[in-house]
C-alpha cells in the first residue's frame, strides 16, 4: 500500500476507510491528548514525545497543551502530513513506517505513542517499525500503544488497510522479541483514568474497549536517562 494511499478520500469522505471528515474539531483528539499527558507522566519540562502515526498531529497539539513536552510526528500518508497543525509543521516527517528508518538519533525520545497505527502495516514491517521505536526510545522511556485485534476483527468498521489482525498474545509476543518489557501497571491506568475535558464520562480504556481496541503500555530496558530540566 503506497503513500498516496491515504489521500484526501481516506481521511474525508469514507470511499477507503470508515473517517469521514477526520478533522481537528473531533472531541476526541483532546480527550487523547489529556489522557496521556495524565497517565504517561511524570514530564520532565521539554520531554521530547514521538508519536508513530500521527496523521495530522492532532494528539500531540492537545498533549502539548496538558504536558511539558515538545511533540513530534511521523505518518505514511502524504496528504496527512501536508495538512498537519501548523504548530508542528517543523517537527512532522512523512516516512513509510514499515520499511524506513526513523529520522531521529538514537534515545531521542522520552515517550513513543502509536494509536491504531501497527495494525495499518504487514508482519514483517511490525517487527522493523518496533525496532526503530526501541532505537529511538530512551532507556526506562515508555511506548503507549492502542491496536485493533484479530479477534474483535468487524468488517463494518475496520477499513481494508488493516492488515495484521492478530490476537493480543501475538503483540505481547511481539513486544518482548523486540525487547520491551510489559508494564500492565501504566495500561490500568489508562484505562481507568477520568479525562477532565470529557466532563467525567471518558475513562482512557473506553474508545480502546468500544472500538475493539487493545492498549499495549511497555518500557524499554534501562534506567531512565532524560536530563532535560526539572520534572513537571
Amino acid at each position: 500500500m503506497g503513500p498516496e494511499y491515504c489521500d484526501q478520500a481516506y481521511w474525508q469522505d469514507g470511499s477507503k476507510s470508515g473517517y469521514r471528515h477526520y478533522n481537528g474539531s473531533w472531541a476526541l483528539h483532546q480527550h487523547i491528548g489529556q489522557m496521556l499527558a495524565l497517565t504517561l507522566g511524570p514530564w520532565p519540562k521539554g520531554s521530547r514525545v514521538l508519536d508513530v502515526g500521527g496523521a495530522f498531529g492532532y494528539h500531540m497539539h492537545w498533549l502539548e497543551k496538558y504536558a511539558p513536552c515538545e511533540g513530534y510526528v511521523v505518518d505514511g500518508s502524504i496528504y496527512a502530513i501536508a495538512h498537519c497543525v501548523p504548530q508542528l509543521a517543523d517537527r512532522t516527517y512523512h516516512r513509510d513506517l514499515g520499511a524506513d528508518p526513523l529520522p531521529f538519533p538514537n534515545e531521542h525520545f522520552y515517550r513513543v505513542v502509536c494509536i491504531e497505527t501497527l495494525e495499518h502495516i504487514t508482519i514483517r514491517e511490525v517487527a522493523f517499525a518496533l525496532r526503530e521505536i526501541r532505537r529511538v526510545l530512551e532507556p526506562g522511556g515508555l511506548l503507549y500503544a492502542s491496536i485493533a485485534l484479530g479477534e474483535a476483527y468487524d468488517p463494518g468498521f475496520i477499513d481494508d488497510t488493516h492488515q495484521t489482525m492478530r490476537l493480543r498474545a501475538w503483540w505481547e509476543s511481539m513486544f518482548k522479541h523486540v525487547g520491551f518489557l510489559p508494564r500492565p501497571d501504566v495500561a490500568e491506568r489508562v484505562r481507568a483514568t477520568v479525562v477532565p475535558s470529557a466532563g467525567g464520562a471518558y475513562r482512557g480504556g473506553y474508545v480502546a474497549r468500544e472500538m475493539h481496541w487493545e492498549i499495549f503500555c511497555y518500557q524499554k530496558k534501562g534506567a531512565c536517562q532524560w536530563n532535560g530540566g526539572a520534572t513537571s
